[in-house]
């Protein structure tokens, strides 16, 4: 999927809910701080994903929820918040994901984002 000059995301994460039958594919990109530049890589893996057709349009993409995210483990440095806003809001724009299947979060939340709970586990930290 790598052209020359082209940055893509670092991972690629498959997860089936059994309870429910969902099945997701989640595109990781892992920062420091330059949100702006993940938004591109994310951006640009979810468009190669999707103009594949051995991939997405075929039946592997089929009822397959697409998210995306940004994992940093400064992204609570003071300032931080309104970059990630920015970045996150460019992602849903060009991408037409749903905003709960796209984030810019801390690597303790990886889990929760990619099986569905991440307000869960936002809600309870923010109640300690």
């Amino acid at each position: 999927m790598n052209v020359s000059g082209e940055n893509i995301c670092d991972l690629l994460i498959y997860y089936t809910d059994n309870g429910i039958g969902e099945n997701s594919l989640t595109i990781i990109e892992s920062k420091g701080t330059d949100f702006d530049k993940a938004a591109d890589q994310i951006i640009n893996t979810f468009n190669k994903l999707k103009s594949k057709k051995e991939f997405c349009n075929n039946s592997y993409c089929k009822g397959l929820i697409l998210k995306a995210c940004c994992v940093s483990k400064r992204a609570k440095i003071v300032g931080m918040d309104d970059k990630k806003k920015r970045a996150e809001k460019k992602v849903i724009e060009k991408t037409g994901l749903k905003s709960r299947d796209c984030a810019f979060i801390e690597p303790d939340d990886l889990y929760g984002f990619i099986n569905g709970t991440k307000a869960a586990i936002r809600n309870k930290r923010s109640r300690k």
